[in-house]
């Protein structure tokens, strides 16, 4: 009588399928290939190959709480933090003790700005597997980054934005008003907007990262960022911002569209929309020129060390030199 095979650890990828077959089920060897085919792309940065893979993984074993996960970090890789939050909370519904799913939810809620929830999760993970760094450093993280969105009211001095000094000295009535507002905006001829306009015409998908434009404006107050505090918050990525926008702009790009390009630029530039919305809720402008200050003293006050000691060395030489001149007058 043939003996049964051993049951294998469910949470391992690929070893049972959801009906208890055992390891030689064809639908188990094709999941555990293609779980497999995923993991290679993801270390080789290819996460849009990748989410492929595990979402036909996937397929055949819609509830593996370790596929889910691992799509998850996928679409947090490629911004898209809204899908990984979805595969996470999927991957918990399974396992609620799931300190993978745990993390990974942790993680895609502060992609999201939504600091105080992942503070939550990266303690419930904390607790159930205190030894693991990452959820001591999630922790840190997320207190700093709630430390910085809320700050001291009292250290710094907000202006009003341009953008509501306009409107608020805009001529009221029946023409104007709500009307006038609503054209704010709105009636931009090129640029970005013509171009998603135009992707949008051709049948494309424009919404991009976590919600694109619409999820961006909404999330920072109904504001676009200025042109410098988006140079502060981009940084080197400004310049390629810029690039985006001049090709988005381009007459011949707009007069004779190819799909692909519109495609890319859209999703190029909705991804910076949303990084410049999450890193201003992260670490707004005032926290920014806080810690630049504190680092610009810190350098000084470590220059001003080097040269101290220096000084004293210098000191000690010539004390020496005095020393042995003393010793050996000639």
């Amino acid at each position: 009588m043939a003996s049964k095979s051993a049951i294998k650890d469910p949470s391992g990828p690929g070893k049972v399928d959801d009906t208890g077959s055992e390891a030689g089920d064809p639908r188990v060897s094709s999941f555990q290939s293609l779980a497999a085919e995923g993991d290679i792309l993801a270390k080789q940065g290819d996460y849009r190959k990748a989410i492929d893979a595990y979402s036909k993984a996937l397929n055949l074993r819609p509830n593996d709480k370790n596929g889910l996960v691992a799509r998850s970090k996928c679409h947090l890789q490629l911004g898209n933090a809204v899908l990984a939050l979805e595969d996470a909370n999927s991957a918990l519904k399974e396992d609620g003790d799931f300190f993978k799913g745990i993390f990974q939810k942790a993680e895609a809620l502060y992609a999201t700005g939504d600091f105080e929830m992942a503070l939550v999760y990266y303690h419930r993970g904390n607790k159930l597997r205190p030894e693991l760094n990452e959820f001591r450093l999630g922790i840190q993280k997320a207190r700093e980054a709630i430390d910085n969105s809320i700050g001291n009211p009292r250290d710094y001095k907000f202006q009003p934005p341009v953008g509501a000094r306009a409107i608020s000295t805009a001529p009221s009535g029946p023409s104007g008003g709500m009307a006038g507002q609503a054209n704010v905006g709105a009636s931009g001829g090129g640029g970005p907007n013509a171009l998603r306009a135009t992707a949008k015409s051709a049948g494309l998908n424009v919404q991009g990262g976590a919600g694109g434009r619409a999820a961006t404006a909404g999330a920072g107050g109904g504001w676009p960022a200025s042109a410098k505090s988006q140079k502060q918050l981009l940084g080197e990525l400004y310049a390629d911002k810029e690039y985006l926008e001049m090709l988005a702009g381009d007459k011949d790009l707009l007069n004779n569209p190819n799909n692909s390009i519109v495609s890319l630029v859209t999703d190029a530039l909705n991804y910076l929309d949303t990084r410049t919305e999450f890193w201003r809720q992260q670490k707004p402008i005032y926290a920014r020129k806080k810690e630049a200050s504190r680092l610009q003293t810190k350098a000084i006050n470590a220059r001003n060390r080097q040269l101290i000691a220096a000084r004293a060395k210098e000191h000690a030489q010539r004390e020496e030199e005095q020393r042995q001149r003393e010793k050996n007058p000639k």
